[in-house]
């Protein structure tokens, strides 16, 4: 008796209704197992519980840097600014794991070049870093291939110049943006964003992935205030909210396809920006579950769905600064086999 038949066979016994309910008891079954085994590997491999292999200590270097050349950004640099990311930086890099090739991988690129940056804007202006030796700025000195600035700075002008260039040089242009004029972006311009964000693809083009756009201050404020991102930034006056909907999806395996094509979604949308001469700035939502309670409230979300992902943005002032943001080389996360 092959498959087919014994599933007729099990219908004409407990009827369509029965059906229904052995299938909604697997996949209750298969749900539970398949999330426990995510929790496990999450556990296991993830930073969260331990610094066990070279790609967490990549991974806490970048959490760091990311820190410090955030710091330069701002207009009035506060003196020994980030000093806690500094020191736990400085003993990661002493640490004999890494050999002279990783030393050559962005990240510690990145990461040695701002805290050579931040040493040099110490010194230049006058303030003595207890924290942070001259033998250790040397040390590090001699690991840095290129000296690198904390901050890209342009023109306005400048910043949009290949926004109709070819991808390219597109795609290479664009970087977060989180300072912006007092003028907002009118609607019909962000109707064409988001038509043009649109065509970002999704699972089976079920396009699942819709956009809130706030524009209310206090609101602004509140979901700033649970995502904590992007605090210091008093120039945000509008806010893109990009979030997946569950109702899209209809299997087991589908569990975390949502991320996928909100992930994919919010690409596209940051292109589509560009193109328009808007600055965005992405802020993750990697938060627990009492923000998204909170966030459900603050905008009248359905429990079905969930924030990928929040964007400030605007135009942005005559004067364009972001960070450094280094990138990998292919030879760094590209394999053959």
């Amino acid at each position: 008796m092959n498959r087919s038949s014994i599933k007729g066979v099990i219908r004409s016994v407990i009827g369509a209704r029965g059906v229904k309910t052995l299938k909604s008891t697997y996949n209750y079954i298969i749900l539970r197992r398949v999330y426990r085994k995510d929790r496990v590997k999450y556990q296991k491999y993830s930073t969260v519980f331990n610094h066990n292999s070279f790609e967490k200590v990549e991974c806490e270097v970048t959490l760091h840097y990311h820190g410090i050349e955030k710091g330069f950004l701002h207009e009035k640099i506060r003196p020994y600014f980030a000093k806690d990311r500094v020191i736990s930086l400085l003993k990661i890099l002493s640490d004999k794991i890494i050999d002279e090739h990783q030393w050559q991988r962005c990240h510690f690129q990145a990461a040695t070049a701002n805290l050579c940056n931040y040493f040099d804007w110490h010194k230049a202006n006058g303030y003595v870093l207890d924290y942070f030796s001259q033998e250790q700025y040397d040390q590090l000195k001699a690991h840095l291939i290129t000296p690198l600035s904390s901050i890209k700075e342009r023109s306005r002008e400048e910043y949009f110049t290949r926004t109709k260039s070819p991808f390219f040089d597109f795609a290479k242009s664009r970087s977060s943006v989180r300072e912006f004029s007092e003028a907002l972006v009118p609607h019909d311009v962000l109707e064409d964003v988001i038509n043009l964000a649109n065509t970002a693809p999704s699972v089976c083009n079920r396009q699942g992935v819709s956009v809130v756009i706030v524009e209310d201050k206090v609101k602004i404020q509140q979901i700033l205030d649970i995502q904590k991102g992007l605090a210091g930034y008093t120039s945000i006056s509008q806010l893109a909210v990009i979030k997946s909907n569950r109702s899209y999806f209809y299997s087991t395996g589908e569990r975390n396809q949502l991320y996928i094509d909100g992930g994919i979604y919010l690409m596209n949308l940051l292109y589509a920006f560009h193109y328009y001469g808007i600055a965005a700035c992405t802020a993750h939502w990697g938060l627990l579950n009492d923000a998204d309670s909170k966030m459900e409230d603050l905008l009248g979300l359905s429990p079905a769905e969930q924030v990928i992902c929040i964007v400030s943005f605007g135009y942005p002032k005559e004067t364009v600064r972001s960070t450094l943001s280094l990138r990998r080389k292919a030879n760094e996360n590209l394999t053959f086999i």
